[in-house]
């Protein structure tokens, strides 16, 4: 057996009546990602009194052949060839038991689970430090759409009762030109004006479906945006509230603080902007219906 920085090799060799040599080569070995490899070798060899010449051949569909030869002194075994394959160096295996052996490769594969225990700590604490680092710009990220939001929300709920006003006046306007209607039926001489006043009352309905699809395009951007910020936000106060937090120091206390302090007026908004949307639309349906009730009217005067 013999050992060197990233592995171990071990050596069986059994000698034959006439000299030869025969037996098997096996490599453990840490490879540059850090993972444990195992290779076999066959080995082949003569022995002549301390002298020897081993080759060794992977059992594989492209097997490697190594060389090498050298002496044998009581319990050491020194080889000089290609054993570690691209160079020629010696090798001194020293003779030890299955259970050397064993205990050998079993320290190694600690040293290199512990390696990776210690990497996979060290890249953990890395991505904690990343975090951390980035959790400050993220909630005050937040802060500013909160913000935009509160402004958005400002201008359209103000403008809302004017447009729920809007859809009353349409079906005022559709009532009365079909008072008109009504008013000139059985006149002979205004047909052309009933024909005029018909379309009057579709073509005002139409604006009503106008302003009702700018409506929702605003709900379908809501749920689509605020909606999501909403979630986001509730998570940022709330991993914000955790015990931890003051060690990750000033930047992030202050960001902190900023989000608390703007998600309560957010929240506020957010469900005004909500009902808003609710009670604007529940104008529109009952508008509409009775916006559809005055088009089938006049166009049963026909």
């Amino acid at each position: 057996m013999t050992r060197f920085t990233n592995g171990i090799y071990g050596l069986q060799l059994a000698e034959t009546p006439d000299c030869r040599l025969t037996g098997q080569l096996d490599d453990v070995v840490v490879n540059a990602t850090g993972k444990i490899e195992y290779t076999s070798f066959i080995a082949t060899g003569i022995a002549d009194g301390g002298s020897i010449s081993l080759t060794f051949k992977q059992a594989s569909m492209l097997p490697t052949t190594l060389s090498g030869s050298g002496t044998i002194e009581g319990d050491r075994l020194s080889l000089t060839g290609d054993i570690n394959p691209g160079r020629l160096s010696t090798v001194v295996f020293v003779r030890a038991s299955d259970a050397q052996y064993q205990s050998a490769v079993n320290g190694l594969i600690n040293d290199v689970n512990k390696a990776a225990s210690a990497k996979a700590i060290a890249e953990n604490h890395k991505n904690l430090l990343a975090r951390r680092h980035a959790f400050a710009p993220a909630v005050e990220q937040l802060v500013t759409k909160m913000q935009g939001f509160g402004a958005d929300a400002d201008t359209h709920l103000a403008r809302w009762p004017g447009a729920e006003q809007s859809y009353r006046d349409i079906t005022a306007k559709m009532n009365a030109y079909l008072n008109q209607e009504c008013s000139l039926v059985g006149n002979t001489d205004a047909s052309i004006r009933r024909g005029q006043i018909a379309v009057a009352i579709d073509q005002t309905s139409i604006s009503a479906d106008q302003i009702h699809y700018s409506a929702m395009s605003l709900q379908n951007n809501f749920e689509a945006t605020f909606s999501p910020l909403l979630k986001m936000v509730e998570t940022a106060v709330t991993r914000c509230s955790a015990n931890d937090i003051p060690s990750f120091g000033d930047e992030v206390k202050n960001a902190c603080a900023d989000i608390s302090r703007e998600s309560q007026s957010f929240r506020q908004k957010y469900a005004a902007f909500s009902n808003g949307l609710v009670q604007l639309e529940g104008v529109y349906r009952v508008e509409h219906k009775r916006q559809e009730e005055l088009v089938q009217a006049s166009e049963r005067m026909e």
